[in-house]
């Protein structure tokens, strides 16, 4: 038993640091991207507020049944983030940057639903597995986000 909240505990401090590190950097801006940029902030802040919420939960080391239930709230969250970006009109120099965030925010939100489902079943190995998988993911949605940001000037860091 104590060791499964060992595990649990540093499952939960790993994931807040590994998430909030993955999203979060960079600067920048041109003429034919600025339009882009003033639809794309919104998104970037609903983004970037998202994943230190995730990183706030996590440090709170909650049951895992309140992990369930908070993993499954930003599943739901990131989808709708996954539509907003759907929803940009992006111009040519920056489209594959665009799928490549909206691809990687809807891994986000399924890596968010099996680490949800994961706690909710108590089974650490399953939680684990998931684990690796958002923090891949969030690499590639961090790194996609950061482009975008310094290529159309909009804030980078929270």
């Amino acid at each position: 038993m104590r060791r499964a909240r060992r595990t649990r505990r540093r499952f939960h401090a790993g994931l807040g640091l590994l998430l909030v590190a993955a999203l979060v950097a960079g600067c920048g801006g041109s003429d034919g991207t600025k339009q882009f940029g003033k639809r794309f902030e919104p998104v970037n802040e609903q983004l970037l507020t998202l994943v230190s919420s995730v990183g706030q939960a996590v440090a709170a080391r909650p049951s895992d049944k309140a992990l369930a239930a908070e993993f499954n709230g930003f599943a739901s969250r990131f989808r709708v983030i996954k539509a907003r970006v759907d929803g940009l009109k992006p111009p040519d120099k920056l489209r594959s940057q665009t799928q490549a965030l909206s691809a990687a925010v809807g891994h986000l939100a399924r890596d968010m639903r099996a680490i949800a489902a994961a706690s909710g079943a108590h089974r650490p190995d399953l939680a684990r597995a998931a684990t690796v998988s958002l923090v891949r993911d969030s690499q590639a949605a961090g790194a996609a986000r950061r482009e975008i940001a310094r290529k159309t000037g909009t804030k980078v860091n929270p």
